[in-house]
């Protein structure tokens, strides 16, 4: 797909004729109806394949046709019908910086597809509506209408306007779509010292054994209720001591101030 002045070909043809064409240049193509796709997997299906393409356009000969991007391409759809004009306009204005002459065609709503190349390390974001009627298409995640496919509802047909090599997007145009890049993982460091963390540990044990020896003390009436505030007392500790360890520390203290091991469990769950 280096040279593109084939392109010039197909200015005045039917859609049955120039499918072929974009085919032999290794164009991924698919038949559409209006601005839906005719087959059932619609772009994933796109082939550069002769045989396929003289199929789908003997059986659909007046079919538009579909263009699924290489994956190192992608095109700012710009739709006037949305102010994209006036949104590009203004991005002009504020950057200062023109879009270079590249790839571009004129939709047939009257607005305009313009192909860039993906910048290496990039990743582009599909149908971002960055600002108001700008949107982009990616390969192998979208698709554009192009010429000499007819607008469903114009009846204007897409055309091709430029047929130079698809340039590097300027910086401020990268920014707007690109994918943000996830910040870089940072590996989690305690923010207790071993040392506090055995000082901890050495503390929560005494509080439990504090309160076991609160709960094996208990009386009658008391002894659920003390076991429970036990129990909550020790989970404070969760991170320095084992949950089964509290647990059978407790129970234990439980049966030994006379509670039956079905009582003590309901309180200690």
């Amino acid at each position: 797909m280096k040279n593109l002045l084939w392109l010039c070909e197909i200015r005045g043809e039917k859609p049955a004729t120039v499918a072929p064409l974009y085919g032999k240049q290794g164009w991924q193509i698919f038949p559409c109806i209006g601005k839906q796709p005719a087959i059932a997997s619609g772009f994933k299906s796109a082939s550069a394949d002769p045989d396929r393409i003289a199929e789908w356009w003997t059986r659909w000969p007046a079919a538009n046709i579909g263009w699924s991007l290489p994956a190192d391409w992608f095109a700012l759809d710009v739709d006037p019908r949305h102010d994209g004009d006036k949104s590009l306009a203004e991005l002009y204005a504020a950057n200062r910086e023109h879009i270079p002459f590249t790839l571009e065609a004129r939709t047939g709503s009257g607005g305009q597809h313009l192909i860039f190349r993906v910048p290496a390390g990039v990743e582009i974001r599909q149908g971002a509506n960055f600002k108001p009627g700008l949107d982009t298409r990616l390969g192998g995640r979208g698709y554009l209408l192009i010429a000499p496919s007819v607008h469903p509802d114009t009846k204007a047909a897409y055309e091709w306007t430029s047929l130079v090599e698809p340039q590097d997007p300027p910086a401020w145009l990268v920014d707007l779509v690109r994918v943000p890049k996830a910040p870089p993982r940072v590996a989690y460091v305690p923010t207790t010292s071993t040392a506090e963390m055995d000082k901890r540990t050495r503390y929560a044990r005494a509080v439990l054994k504090g309160v076991c020896d609160d709960v094996r003390a208990a009386g009658k009436g008391q002894r659920n209720d003390l076991l429970n505030k036990a129990w909550f007392r020790v989970g404070q500790y969760r991170d320095a001591i084992d949950k089964a360890e509290a647990r059978d520390a407790l129970m234990s203290a439980a049966l030994d101030c006379g509670l039956s091991e079905r009582e003590a469990a309901m309180v200690l769950r």
